[in-house]
């Protein structure tokens, strides 16, 4: 019976072991990747650049309050001082955790400073979290 009782603690032993080295290993992966969202004017015309602006000024605060790095690059600017697209690079600690689920379209509805009439306008804008590894690791060295 003892014998038994030890073979079965022996397995479990091994099955847990196995269990928290997979799960090391996808955290390591999952705290390498880093989070590069894009945005892009969507529904509304000049309103969804202004928008697509707004938004992106939005989400460089949200990450330098959590005291990530955001640089913007690839900006393409509209006349009427919006954005048409934009991508953007984010780095920090667990930035990819928060950001992950940002991806989709974002809708606002607000009248806009140009409207005489007092209509309310709806804007969307396209947001795209794409996950590339963090500069300088590789695969081999995260696992």
């Amino acid at each position: 019976m003892a014998s038994t009782i030890t073979s079965e603690n022996s397995r479990a032993d091994a099955e847990l072991s196995g269990s928290l080295r997979k799960m090391n290993t996808a955290c390591r992966l999952f705290f390498a990747v880093k989070p590069t969202p894009a945005f892009r004017a969507a529904a509304g015309g000049d309103e969804a650049s202004v928008f697509a602006k707004d938004l992106l000024g939005m989400y460089e605060k949200y990450c330098q309050a959590k005291g990530w790095r955001f640089a913007a690059h690839d900006v393409r600017r509209t006349e009427f001082g919006g954005v048409a697209s934009a991508m953007a690079e984010v780095m920090g600690e667990g930035c990819y955790a928060s950001l992950r689920f940002e991806s989709g379209v974002h809708r606002v509805q607000r009248v806009p400073a140009t409207e005489t009439q007092g209509r309310v306008h709806t804007s969307t804008v396209t947001v795209a979290v794409v996950s590339t590894c963090a500069a300088g690791s590789s695969l081999s060295e995260i696992l």
